[in-house]
């Protein structure tokens, strides 16, 4: 494989094409690269360069490609970069440049391709970008990129894709959008951009993506009635400030694959019943607003089948919702924070065995299981929140492939199975605040290594804290507090390197003072009062450890002194 430093280029070459694509070169980039003056083709991508891009690049005037995708180049771009008037596709994406893009780029009237994502840029983007009206596709996500979007970027006529998500760009969108006929995506989410959305926007011809989501955009969301012929497939809207009744226009929005209404301040009531006018649809979410959505069940409108749907806070009430009977496909449910009531049916535990991933009925006032259930039957599980509702039965057993599991703050009683100790992927187990009781099985701090928080507090469990936490796991939070807990700390948690919080209170725990928990390194919480602990809390001979410490709750230990 060819490594080492580059050679030093002689002026007599005549040659077209220099491709070290993900070869082992490194060092810098010598300024001898300028005399490779024949060259069209330029692709150092995949290299392990160090250093800056030599000035002498604008010595190649022939160049019409230019790939430096993940070189590991640092500084700024040279303003000789404006002398490429023949390049055509530009790649500096994944470096660690700095610096703003310079205003000689409008030179490189012929390009046609711009990709600068997670490079490193920061400033104003140059208004010189709008001489590039050959520009087709443009790509900056990812950078420190501020100001305002250029009004010179409406000349860019023949642009189908403008991606600008994640920087820091403020203001309104730029009058004119609508002179780029034949974008088809518009992208800038996770940005500051603030001020109305044009209705414009919803009569661009070509136009088929829309993701404005996490800005501060704010006002009604006004959609016209001549968009029949709308291409819009995808409308992101979300965590905005936009306020106001969903117009009834969206519904005209007739090839919507996936829409984004959550986190914001829409009002009103909507009925979903609408939505069956949307065939394509297939993910829709409208939590987190001031809405009211109500459906009256009919053969004739039902619901596309969807993938995802989110109705988190929608003020939802009475039983489980059955517009959801026809939804065999769902992968993703969130119908948290309503005051849905009453028995999960069976219909809906034997929806999309092998489809859900992720589902979310947390705070509601669910009561029990329409039959009751042991193994829970989806297969392909990974998120299951079911924490602040009135379960009032015995702990159910999610599949293997759960990783977050959150039954917190119910009524449910029995003990926690074995077959718990299968759950090789389980990142979180939080059972807290429930009428459980009995021993824990032995393996449930030994199961997973990818376990980050076990959350067993405010049960009745009793017996030893198992001693099997094993090296190399990721435990960050263990709280075990207000149960009935009886025996020693157990010394394995020294292997818990990652610990952060430790909440062992409110049991019947008898030990000295388990001063080897300085060896923690992360640790920050430590609470033991209400145990029966004894002994000094310091080593007079030692330096104090608890390096992070900063909460030390109430110890009620019985002897200080030794």
């Amino acid at each position: 494989m060819l490594n080492g430093f580059l050679p030093t280029f002689h002026s007599n070459s005549n040659l077209k094409s220099l491709n070290l694509y993900s070869t082992k070169f490194s060092g810098p980039i010598p300024q001898s690269i300028g005399n490779l003056k024949s060259l069209i083709t330029l692709n150092f991508a995949f290299c392990n360069f160090v250093g800056t891009i030599p000035s002498s690049i604008g010595n190649l005037s022939h160049l019409v490609n230019l790939d430096f995708q993940f070189t590991n180049l640092t500084g700024q771009l040279p303003s000789t970069f404006g002398n490429l008037s023949k390049l055509e596709d530009l790649s500096l994406s994944y470096n660690s440049f700095s610096g703003k893009l310079p205003s000689t780029m409008g030179n490189l009237v012929k390009l046609k391709s711009i990709y600068l994502d997670h490079a490193g840029f920061t400033g104003e983007l140059p208004s010189t970008l709008g001489n590039l009206r050959q520009l087709e596709f443009l790509d900056v996500v990812g950078n420190g990129i501020n100001g305002r979007i250029p009004l010179s970027v409406v000349n860019l006529t023949r642009l189908t894709t403008l991606y600008l998500h994640y920087n820091g760009l403020n203001g309104e969108l730029p009058l004119g959008l609508t002179n780029l006929t034949k974008l088809e995506s518009l992208g800038i989410s996770y940005n500051a951009l603030s001020g109305a959305i044009p209705s414009s926007l919803f009569t661009m011809p070509s136009l088929s993506e829309v993701l404005l989501n996490e800005n501060q955009f704010t006002g009604p969301l006004t959609i016209h009635n001549n968009v029949t012929s709308s291409q819009l497939t995808s409308l992101s809207l979300s965590s905005n400030k936009l306020n106001g009744p969903i117009p009834n226009s969206l519904f005209k929005l007739k090839s919507l694959v996936s829409l984004s209404l959550d986190s914001n301040n829409f009002n009103g009531t909507i009925k979903l019943n609408m939505f069956s006018k949307l065939r394509n649809l297939q993910s829709l979410y409208l939590s987190q607003n001031s809405l009211s959505v109500t459906y009256m069940y009919s053969n004739s409108t039902l619901l596309p089948k969807l993938f995802s749907l989110g109705l988190a806070s929608c003020n939802m009430s009475g039983k489980f919702p059955y517009f959801l009977k026809n939804q065999n496909e769902l992968m993703f449910l969130d119908i948290s924070n309503n005051r849905i009531e009453g028995e999960i049916p069976n219909w809906f535990i034997n929806m999309s065995v092998e489809n859900l991933n992720h589902l979310n009925f947390s705070h509601n006032h669910i009561t029990h299981w329409e039959t009751p259930q042991f193994i829970l039957p989806w297969t392909n599980l990974k998120i299951l929140d079911s924490s602040f509702n009135k379960l009032q039965t015995s702990l159910v057993v999610p599949p293997v492939s759960i990783q977050y599991f959150f039954m917190s703050e119910n009524r449910m009683s029995g003990g926690i199975s074995d077959m718990f100790c299968d759950f090789v992927d389980l990142v979180v187990l939080d059972v807290s605040n429930n009428h459980l009781n009995g021993t824990i099985p032995s393996c449930l701090t030994s199961f997973s290594t990818e376990l980050s928080m076990l959350s067993l507090k405010g049960n009745n469990f009793h017996g030893k804290i198992p001693q099997t936490f094993l090296d190399g796991n990721k435990l960050m939070t263990l709280d075990l507090s207000h149960n009935q807990f009886q025996g020693k700390v157990p010394k394995s948690l020294i292997k818990c390197k990652a610990l952060e919080v430790l909440n062992l209170g409110h049991n019947q725990l008898s030990d000295r003072f388990p001063f080897w928990l300085q060896n923690l390194p992360e640790l920050q919480v430590l609470v033991l009062r209400s145990n029966n602990f004894s002994g000094p809390i310091w080593q007079r001979k030692m330096i104090v450890g608890f390096a992070k410490l900063r909460i030390v709750v109430d110890l009620f230990i019985r002897s200080i002194l030794e």
